[in-house]
This record gives C-alpha cells, structure tokens and sequence, in this order.
C-alpha cells in the first residue's frame, strides 16, 4: 500500500512540476504518509537501540525536502523506502518457501544398518542410535555424526555458505543438506520427524526471520555510515 501510493504521489509531482505547477499539491498526502512511516521506524530504532539508523537519516532528508518545497525529491524518497521494504519481502517469503519445500521433501524410505546388513527402513521409524546410510545425490534425512566414510556436503540451503565442505568421521552433518560425493553412514541422534520439525522451525527462526540481531550486511553498513 504504501509503495503503491508513494508511487503515485511521486507521478502527480512530476506531473505537476511539468504541466501545471498546483497540481503538486496533491503528492503532499503521499508525501507525509511516507515521512511519517519513516519517523516511526526511526523513532523505534533511536528508542530501542539508542543509534540513528539509515531511516533516520532519511527522515531528516524528507523533513528538509518538504520544508524547501522539493516534493519531488521527497517522493522519491519514499518511494525508494517502500520499494526497498517491498523486495526485502519478496525476498523473504521466496526463501521461506524453497526452506519449506526442501525442508518436506524428506525420502520416506532411508537406508539403515542393522547387524552389519544394509536395510530399507521408514524415515519415521528411526530412533536415536541408528546408522543411516547416504549416498551421493541423496539429501540427509537426519541430523547425527558421521561414523563411516567421508563426503562433500552442499549446505548452502541451511548456512548459505555456496562453497562445498568435506566432512569426515566424527563431523556433524544436518538435515536437508546434500552430499555431493561419497558414501557415508550417519549415526542419528533424534528420529526423523523430530529432526525435521525441529529443524524447519530451527531454520525459519534463523534464516528467513531478519531480526534486529540479523541485519542484512548492506543494511548494516548503512547504518555505520550515517553518522559520517
């Protein structure tokens, strides 16, 4: 709602600027309505954290443009603010579904260890101490430590780290990661659908939810840079 009225309120001012100056009258409710989005932000950053932050910064920008009268400018503003919020959200909820598909799409059947032979059991069937077996091109089903063999394992899902990572016996290895190359055996330490519930809320707590804590590195970079 607000990018779509930001946006809007910046084309009367444009319009208004080349055609017929009073017409940029009627960007000032958009105008505001933005200005006072960002005083709020702002206003709960300064009390809950005692810094001025980059919406800060931008509301002291927009006060000054209204009071010269540079609207235009000040649309901009916070068209660019809602805009900005409005991808961040896109984003979000992109992320949060493909956590939650690659997170369900658990196999039901996984290959386990039971006196030396390697059977096919259910994946809700597994309790605590079992050997699961996983080969290359499978994702884990389970969290546990490696007991057998050595690997490369995809984690970007769960850490974002793009680069592969080798493991080995001993190494702690995580649902929903995939094993690139080679064949390991898995010592679980929760059951699976333990281990799935609480590694999508784990996860989503984590990763998809960007609190305060967990700033985007750019935003915070912009905050540092305020002050100077």
């Amino acid at each position: 709602r607000g990018l779509y009225l930001s946006s809007a309120s910046l084309g009367v001012a444009l319009v208004g600027r080349l055609f017929y100056p009073p017409l940029q009258l009627l960007s000032l409710p958009g105008l505001l309505y933005g200005t006072w989005r960002l005083y709020h932000k702002a206003r709960t950053t300064l009390e809950q954290e005692r810094r001025l932050d980059v919406d800060g910064l931008m509301l002291l920008v927009n006060v000054a443009y209204i009071s010269g009268g540079y609207w235009i400018l000040g649309n901009i503003t916070t068209t660019s603010y809602f805009f900005s919020t409005k991808l961040l959200m896109v984003i979000k909820d992109r992320l949060q579904q493909e956590l939650i598909t690659a997170l369900t799409q658990q196999p039901r059947q996984v290959w386990t260890v039971v006196d030396g032979q390697e059977v096919q059991r259910r994946l809700d069937e597994l309790q605590a101490g079992d050997v699961v077996i996983v080969y290359a091109g499978e994702v884990l089903p389970v969290d546990g430590v490696i007991c057998t063999g050595a690997a490369t394992l995809d984690e970007h899902m769960l850490t974002g780290e793009a680069r592969p990572i080798e493991k080995a016996v001993g190494d702690q290895v995580f649902t929903a990661t995939l094993l690139l190359t080679g064949k390991i055996a898995v010592t679980v330490e929760q059951a699976g659908a333990t281990t799935l519930v609480a590694r999508i809320n784990e996860v989503l707590a984590q990763t998809v939810d960007f609190r305060s804590t967990r700033q985007l590195r750019m935003q915070a970079l912009t905050d540092r840079l305020v002050a100077p």
